[in-house]
């Protein structure tokens, strides 16, 4: 599925009309007129207190999300996708890319947040959906994989409200026919169950955001940490940096460019690395002045690397967590060898330098600060939860 959705958000027209269009105030523009024509649900299928949690979670990030709103419509984020990417609309027809085919695309309408939307809502949707149905482990999955492969340093922030919009959606809709004099009794009970197992879904969302920290993976390569911090960005509403396309970019590269052998020597020389961390720390820094948790996601083979990650919470005055993810070696290795096939990744790792980090890896000590050691072999739905309840403190 990320396959396929990674091209055709590539390949999709770019919203026009800039901020007036697609900024924070059409958000909160579209929010009202669509809480207005839900208000009459309240107490039937949308409960008190899940319509309070709902307009406390979009006031609240409306108001301190100004900036990523705006920048997401100048990277060219805002795209007419499909704008109905719920699980109904996917049909995998054989084991090929090729073969899944997503139905029933918006493709009237010009209106922001329905015909035109953030990348992010495509991918909320689909996420919300596949935990409604119950399916909470192939949704981290996929939308790890999504970030891994993307590199969206800021589409994790605004997960959570995406993906709270995309459930208060399903459960508007469903909350109409809900009320439809013209359909059965028996459907209209379904429907009533339905939209509000999904209005209280949308509800939850704003208790996953974490307070501003920091994230530190630790790890070879093959071990799982872009997936993962992935998952956890989009679940916690944190910024997500990767050393992969923060290195490139230093570079002056498009991060999934796929670098030859003869070259990467220069690429991942001590002098580039030490660029490309110092940048990760610039951003990190950056974004929790904005008050954003993020998840830095790089080997952090070194003591020194890490400590200087540390330091960053430390002068921003927020907890840190490190997370080693560990692995068996053939593990690994048959997921490094599975990448180097594929399109998508922005990793230049081989056997040959995953072997080598190992040999110089220095392992995290309880003594460096908080840790956390897990086994990435687990469901990454799992490993994300650890992570979660670990984490200082939640909003």
């Amino acid at each position: 599925m990320v396959a396929r959705l990674v091209p055709f958000h590539d390949d999709a027209e770019r919203a026009p009309d800039g901020l007036a269009f697609a900024g924070v105030e059409a958000v909160a523009a579209w929010w009202k007129r669509e809480a207005g024509e839900a208000a009459g649900f309240i107490g039937s299928t949308w409960a008190p207190e899940d319509a309070a949690a709902m307009h406390a979670m979009v006031d609240g990030t409306l108001a301190r999300e100004g900036a990523t709103f705006a920048q997401r419509v100048t990277d060219g984020r805002v795209v007419r996708g499909h704008g109905d990417l719920h699980t109904k609309h996917v049909y995998v027809l054989g084991p090929r890319v090729a073969d899944i085919v997503c139905v029933d695309g918006i493709e009237f309408s010009e209106w922001f947040q329905i015909g035109w939307q953030d990348i992010g809502h495509d991918i909320a949707f689909l996420a919300m959906d596949l935990e409604a149905q119950g399916e909470v482990s192939l949704a981290d999955e996929f939308i790890g994989r999504y970030l891994a492969s993307t590199q969206d340093e800021t589409l994790p922030l605004l997960q959570p409200l995406h993906r709270a919009f995309r459930a208060f959606v399903r459960g508007k809709v469903e909350s109409i026919g809900a009320h439809a004099a013209e359909v059965p009794a028996e459907q209209r009970a379904a429907l009533a169950e339905s939209a509000a197992r999904y209005l209280r879904l949308a509800s939850t969302y704003a208790g996953r955001r974490a307070a501003p920290c920091l994230v530190v993976l630790c790890g070879p390569s093959g071990t799982g940490k872009s997936t993962i911090g992935g998952a956890l960005a989009s679940r916690i509403g944190a910024a997500m940096i990767s050393s992969d396309a923060v290195r490139k970019r230093v570079a002056g590269l498009d991060p999934h460019t796929r670098v030859p052998e003869a070259f990467r020597a220069g690429l991942y020389s001590p002098e580039m690395s030490e660029r490309t961390y110092a940048e990760m720390r610039r951003r990190a820094t950056e974004h929790l002045a904005a008050g954003h948790p993020v998840v830095l996601d790089a080997t952090h083979s070194r003591t020194e690397d890490r400590a200087a990650a540390l330091a960053v919470a430390r002068a921003a005055g927020v907890p840190a967590l490190l997370i080693a993810l560990t692995l068996s070696d053939d593990a690994a290795l048959a997921r490094i060898e599975q990448r180097q096939s594929g399109t998508l990744t922005t990793s230049d790792a081989t056997p040959a330098i995953y072997r080598q980090q190992v040999e110089r890896f220095e392992p995290p000590r309880q003594a460096e600060g908080p840790l956390l050691v897990i086994d990435a072999a687990d469901d990454v739905s799992a490993l994300v939860e650890r992570i979660a309840e670990a984490l200082p403190g939640r909003e």
